[in-house]
């Protein structure tokens, strides 16, 4: 690997790889904005040299006997015309000569980096020559660093790019700020810091809950085991399936495939205790879920009711959300501070459609698409201050984010494997499956991927929280926000909400729907509010408002 410092390609890495792909690459100094830069015509190159006078990149192909050039950008291709080089090994650029090692004939050897010509021994020892270097001022010419003002905590490394931060200056060259392994990047972009203590990853397994500390990770990692930990067995649930906690009430709200449930339970030092039953579809499973830790309201979707509904904590009153015709969603995020939820979705029932990511109000209104162009999105997120989403795109295999306004796209690619995600203050953690192992990896989104630990388990979700990620409050905060059955907020109010069954007498209170007497032919939607001809009951069209004509469906 090597250094180029010349101003016309400023603070730039260039590396080789051998093996069967063997090409040549470049990126940052800081790892960013790589790109290769050379792969037909080689074999077996084993070293580089950049030539800042002509802006070329020279290397020694040891496989096929030969010096090569390129321009920085990967075009014109040239070969040295040298006789008899049996095995070059080392090789460095300095003003118009070309010097190089040869492992075999154990000597070094100078030429005209252009024509070959001139070509000499300058040593030939019994000793095998292997790497070489050229000392002269000229090769590290004293420049500023923007480093030096930056003052970062621990590493600061030179980026491609121009600074506008007020520490680098607003002109030349740019630095960021990097951490070691184990250490994370705080919000000011300067100092590296431990997680915090209480930061907790709970991973979900079909039949298990598992807690880790993320402290763990300063005692190691690429682990091929769990680090120290609490497991804690789920003998009633069939198939776990998805997971969110309130964390102030320690409310585990867990869905389980098999039976088509959400169950509440207790989490303490001791374990998991079962509290309620929030959920039961019968013949249905909830594919997506996610609390609201201020009111306590669930916000659910299911494999026969995809679009999104809204069930108060312990199942007394649920009501539709959003009727949009979803096919597929995948999951749901809410920020109960700004009064917002986005959910990702497979797209839109008899209608071509790609998969979408959709914002509106935690109330169901100002619904809008925010993004599609995803394969196969889920694990959506919002950051702390509820202004950036975070989703896994599994089918790609990528992190993607945006604003909520729709800009500031970002991408980070994770694994092919990509199976969830989740956000512990900047961090991302995300697991990846190959055959029967399953990897947790952790990231800020600038250092390269480092993997935590692996198992031989099978985790269908994994999320974190500490006792400072659930902070905030809304209009529903307050005795429900008046609202005698389900508050709902929208940013700077709420909205009271009326379960099935029941109807609003006021902007806030609500009343059972009086029984109908539904003629012959006809029946009752299960919330009472009308009658149906039989023939809108199970026809794959919703006509009832608590969608229970398309319920318990054969």
């Amino acid at each position: 690997m090597l250094t180029n410092r010349c101003s016309f390609s400023p603070r730039l890495m260039y590396w080789s790889e051998v093996g069967s792909n063997p090409q040549i690459e470049r990126s940052g100094m800081d790892g960013s904005e790589r790109k290769v830069v050379l792969t037909r015509g080689l074999s077996w190159p084993v070293s580089l040299s950049v030539d800042t006078l002509t802006d070329r990149i020279y290397w020694a192909d040891e496989k096929l006997q030969c010096i090569g050039s390129v321009s920085l950008e990967g075009h014109n291709v040239r070969l040295l015309q040298l006789t008899e080089m049996p095995s070059p090994f080392s090789v460095m650029v300095f003003n118009d000569m070309v010097y190089w090692s040869d492992t075999k004939r154990r000597t070094i050897q100078v030429s005209h980096k252009n024509t070959g010509k001139n070509r000499k021994v300058l040593l030939k020892r019994p000793g095998q020559p292997f790497g070489i270097r050229i000392m002269h001022p000229l090769r590290q010419t004293n420049v500023s660093s923007p480093c030096e003002k930056l003052q970062c905590s621990h590493i600061c490394l030179l980026a491609p790019g121009l600074s506008t931060g007020p520490r680098a200056g607003s002109t030349g060259p740019k630095a960021v700020c990097r951490c070691a392994a184990g250490l994370l990047l705080a919000g000011d972009g300067l100092t590296c810091s431990t997680l915090v203590d209480t930061t907790f990853l709970l991973l979900l397994s079909p039949t298990a809950v598992t807690q880790i500390y993320l402290s763990t990770i300063h005692n190691g990692v690429g682990l091929k085991r769990l680090p120290e930990h609490h497991i804690w067995s789920l003998p009633w649930v069939h198939q776990a399936s998805g997971l969110d906690l309130a964390v102030q009430e320690r409310n585990l709200y867990l869905a389980d495939a098999a039976q088509g449930s959400v169950d509440l339970l207790k989490l303490s030092s001791s374990g998991l205790t079962p509290d309620s039953r929030v959920l039961n579809l019968q013949d249905d499973t909830v594919m997506a879920l996610a609390v609201d830790w201020v009111t306590l309201n669930l916000y659910w979707s299911s494999r026969k009711q995809p679009d999104l509904h809204v069930t108060t904590t312990r199942g007394q009153h649920t009501a539709p959300l959003l009727q949009l015709g979803l096919q597929g969603t995948t999951s749901i995020a809410l920020h109960p501070p700004t009064g917002r939820l986005c959910f990702t979705a497979l797209g839109q029932v008899n209608v071509r459609s790609l998969p979408q990511v959709d914002c509106a109000f935690m109330d169901g209104r100002s619904q809008k698409l925010l993004w599609r162009k995803a394969v196969m999105p889920t694990s959506l997120l919002f950051s702390n201050k509820g202004t950036r989403l975070y989703w896994a795109d599994i089918g790609a295999g990528v992190i993607d984010s945006i604003l909520l306004d729709g800009s500031r796209y970002k991408q980070f690619k994770a694994d092919p494997g990509l199976m969830s995600l989740t956000l512990a203050e900047n961090v991302l953690l995300w697991s990846s499956l190959d055959k029967d192992v399953t990897r947790i990896w952790f990231s800020d989104g600038f250092q390269p991927k480092q993997l935590w630990f692996e198992v031989n388990t099978n985790v269908v979700a994994l999320r974190v929280y500490s006792k400072t990620s659930q902070k905030g409050t809304n209009s529903c905060s307050e005795q429900n926000g008046g609202c005698s059955q389900l508050c709902l907020a929208y940013p700077g109010g709420r909205s009271c909400r009326c379960g099935r069954g029941y109807q609003p007498v006021d902007t806030k209170t609500c009343s059972p729907f009086p029984s109908l007497q539904c003629p012959e032919g006809s029946r009752a939607c299960s919330d009472g509010s009308r009658c149906l001809p039989l023939t809108k009951f199970c026809n794959h069209q919703i006509d009832c408002l608590d969608h229970s004509d398309e319920i318990k469906c054969e």
